[in-house]
């Protein structure tokens, strides 16, 4: 296939994208409980979203809905990590949730 791009093989290195089974075992086991304990979330269901704060990504969305999955999970909070144009905006609806 890169030949087709006129890139040759010799030249390029594949990076498979992902997490090892043993990488995440060993988080597991090193799990820094404190961390936990320190940000209040010791008996929380924690939702987290980690990306570009663009319109398109629909976070607005998950904001708005956490009002529904709180009645199912109330003890679930939303962590929204990122940055990007849509944020204030984000900010403000959170704060009126």
């Amino acid at each position: 296939m890169v030949w087709k791009l006129g890139v040759k093989e010799n030249r390029t290195t594949v990076i498979y994208p992902g997490l090892t089974h043993g990488f995440i075992e060993k988080a597991k086991k090193t799990a820094n409980k404190t961390l936990r304990q320190e940000l209040g979330l010791d008996n929380k269901k924690v939702l987290f979203t980690l990306g570009r704060l663009v319109e398109r990504k629909g976070v607005d969305n998950l904001i708005r809905a956490l009002v529904y999955i709180k009645k199912k999970i109330p003890n679930v909070i939303l962590i929204v990590a990122g940055d990007g144009p849509y944020r204030r905006k984000l900010e403000e609806l959170a704060d009126r949730k």
